[in-house]
């Protein structure tokens, strides 16, 4: 791939601009950043061009019996965080709307 970079091992930079840092990292969309252990491994739309259902950033919590993701940003703003569990901690999105919502929608941004 174009200037992709993957330090680690068994790290993987298969997007265009990729970087990988970790113990069985994977950043396979365009310009994704995964960091940590054992990302998720997960085909992205994209390993050349923007696409915002793609992961920009990813933070490993797994192992090798069961890759996890502890925080992933995604190329459209939303953030998802989980428990090691691979239960989600918090939706950020939903819970900036339901404030926007409780105060009849001030306080958001676009």
């Amino acid at each position: 791939r174009e200037h992709a970079t993957a330090i680690g091992h068994l790290a993987i930079a298969s997007g265009d601009g990729a970087t990988a840092v970790g113990l069985m990292t994977a950043a396979r969309s365009l310009g994704e950043v995964a960091l940590g252990t054992h990302t998720q491994d997960e085909a992205p739309h994209s390993t050349n061009r923007f696409h915002p259902g793609d992961a920009i950033l990813r933070v490993g919590i797994g192992t090798a019996a069961r890759r996890h993701d502890g925080l992933r940003l995604y190329k459209n703003g939303t953030l998802y965080l989980s428990k090691p569990g691979g239960q989600p901690l918090i939706d950020v999105q939903a819970a900036i709307e339901a404030k926007a919502s409780r105060q009849g929608g001030r306080g958001t941004r676009g």
